[in-house]
């Protein structure tokens, strides 16, 4: 503690006090408190990067009882500011009102001793990240764990809310990747102030694992000189799957649609579908395409 003597046999050992943070558009109580009981005059101060927030007195005389804002205001009246009976400590009532992020410096001021004490401004969290990412993930593998973390004063619960369930910590974790855990994940930041998000994507990335034809049929058998139906391949895949026709002389056309128009002796045979990706590939069942007395 920093004591001063302000008079031969006495010393003034003040010290100040408040809660950690100081929120805004409330009463936030500082207090000084003394080491000795005499009548005094202690000046406020709060202060920001920019200058002085509050500047105020609290004027004491302990005979008369009298406890001032200024050397005119009764603070039993104006309910701002208060003084120890006996002497021994005052206190002021701050308001924050211009709002932002950081820290307040806090002073107590008397004729013999000043003492300052730093508050952080509570605040809604900010800087939440990760936030606007994509994260691509193969089917069945692991993912995370991933932290969410933000700016938070006073200190911040986490939690991630993704397409199918919600995770009351900070860390995101899948252990086996589905295609149902595709999707947005917002992570929630909260704290006494209010609650600030950012949100991830995860896509899970899949092979085909069945290839489907339209119109579903396997042979077809025909005059010669005929159209052949249009056969559409399909097939779902994360990423898009390509898509190719695989003819019987084993020529390959990278389509998703089968067309023969004009069907010649020399088109006949098995046709099959090929849908393959980044991880993987399956072929569709044959259709068969033969000529009407070929047989």
């Amino acid at each position: 503690m920093n004591c001063r003597y302000f008079k031969p046999g006495s010393t003034e050992c003040m010290t100040i006090s408040t809660t950690e943070y100081i929120y805004p558009n409330t009463c936030n109580n500082i207090t000084c408190s003394y080491g000795t009981a005499i009548d005094r005059v202690t000046t406020y101060t709060v202060t920001d990067t920019n200058g002085p927030l509050l500047q105020n007195t609290i004027t004491q005389q302990i005979s008369t009882k009298k406890c001032l804002l200024g050397s005119i205001h009764a603070c039993g009246v104006i309910g701002i500011c208060w003084c120890d009976p006996d002497g021994w400590s005052t206190s002021m009532c701050y308001n924050h009102t211009s709002g932002g992020e950081g820290q307040l410096t806090l002073k107590c001021t008397t004729h013999v001793q000043n003492v300052e004490k730093l508050a952080t401004i509570a605040a809604i969290p900010s800087d939440v990240h990760p936030n606007r990412m994509i994260y691509s993930v193969n089917e069945g593998r692991r993912f995370g764990p991933l932290i969410c973390n933000a700016s938070c004063g006073p200190p911040c619960t986490f939690r991630w809310v993704g397409p199918t369930s919600i995770i009351n910590s900070s860390e995101l974790f899948i252990n086996s990747a589905s295609r149902t855990d595709n999707g947005t994940y917002i992570c929630e930041a909260t704290n006494t102030i209010g609650t600030t998000v950012a949100n991830i994507t995860i896509i899970i990335h899949y092979g085909p694992d069945k290839v489907i034809l339209s119109p579903n049929k396997t042979s077809f058998v025909l005059n010669e000189g005929s159209d052949v139906p249009s056969i559409e391949c399909k097939a779902d895949c994360q990423p898009g799957c390509s898509l190719t026709w695989i003819k019987p002389n084993g020529q390959e056309e990278l389509t998703n649609v089968l067309i023969l128009n004009n069907i010649k002796r020399n088109q006949t045979g098995t046709y099959t579908c090929n849908a393959s990706n980044v991880i993987g590939n399956m072929v569709s069942a044959g259709v068969t395409i033969n000529l009407i007395g070929m047989y």
